[in-house]
């Protein structure tokens, strides 16, 4: 019965808060009842907690959560978690949009290799 009510519970917070619209797609997936389950299983054995979860942690719990107990791809949740935080205003920011960026700004770095060529031609 507590699992219901766990299950129940984190259904008010994610599927019906209208926060996470693109996110809840990979959740529910094709099997909808049986994926949001194992996501509040794994939700609250990380946690142990069905309340008081500040906006950023929930979206990093999701992040992890679509990644490690449903299977999503990283980037497919990084996607779907990205639209709905810009969708829901907020302004901080997720830890799993932190190493998105920092890992995107690195890709696009120059190389040092190529500043010492240029420097040369000056």
């Amino acid at each position: 019965m507590r699992r219901l009510e766990r299950f129940a519970r984190y259904w008010d917070l994610i599927g019906n808060s209208g926060r996470f619209r693109q996110t809840r797609l990979l959740f529910l997936g094709d099997d909808p009842f049986g994926r949001f389950m194992a996501l509040s299983d794994w939700l609250f054995a990380v946690t142990g907690q069905t309340h008081q979860f500040a906006l950023e942690r929930l979206f990093d719990l999701l992040y992890r959560g679509l990644t490690e107990a449903l299977g999503v791809t990283e980037a497919a949740a990084q996607d779907a978690l990205t639209q709905d935080h810009q969708a829901s205003g907020a302004k901080s920011s997720p830890a799993f949009l932190q190493r998105a960026r920092s890992v995107s700004d690195r890709s696009r770095a120059p190389k040092a290799t190529s500043l010492t060529r240029q420097a040369r031609h000056r």
